[in-house]
């Protein structure tokens, strides 16, 4: 059943002041192709361990990330990724009492419901805010890697309509 959009806007502003003083807009760099990149994670614990896209992180020689909540930069490490689940944990040096994202119960997400993605798309700039709806669940894409060629069968992914731009990712 799809839910009807009414009041939408309260449940997405209450969204948003909860998630995004958690949110890191992640900037990278891959030396070798001299090329730059954007992206968005948040915040799992105050030491400053994010989650975020393998995608965002793939290939780059240098990785800082802007905490949206405390406005501190700091350099990153790659703890660990899932290249299927284009999924990756990394480390901000030097991080402490970042606040923390709530997590939420995927189960519990109908198509119909209000989203918003909250990104880097003005890398620089306040993390940018793209109101959507959730409109598939279970949802499987085969995400191709520009750089690399490679390509992996993601499943099991929520889909959002929303206007998502180049740096949104992980967001």
């Amino acid at each position: 059943p799809v839910r009807p959009a009414i009041a939408a806007a309260a449940p997405l502003d209450t969204a948003i002041a909860a998630v995004e003083p958690a949110v890191v807009q992640i900037d990278t760099t891959i030396d070798y192709q001299h090329a730059i990149g954007a992206g968005t994670g948040f915040v799992l614990s105050p030491g400053g361990e994010v989650v975020t896209n393998f995608h965002v992180v793939q290939g780059a020689d240098v990785i800082t990330a802007r905490s949206a909540g405390t406005a501190q930069s700091f350099p990153v490490d790659l703890i660990g990724y899932d290249r299927t689940h284009d999924i990756a944990l990394v480390q901000l040096r030097g991080a402490a009492g970042l606040p923390t994202a709530p997590l939420g119960n995927s189960a519990q997400v109908a198509v119909g419901d209000p989203a918003v993605a909250i990104g880097n798309a003005n890398p620089g700039g306040p993390p940018t805010r793209e109101a959507g709806t959730i409109t598939q669940l279970g949802r499987t894409i085969d995400a191709k890697d520009a750089l690399t060629g490679s390509s992996d069968e993601l499943n099991g992914l929520i889909e959002v309509a929303a206007n998502v731009r180049a740096g949104d990712s992980g967001g």
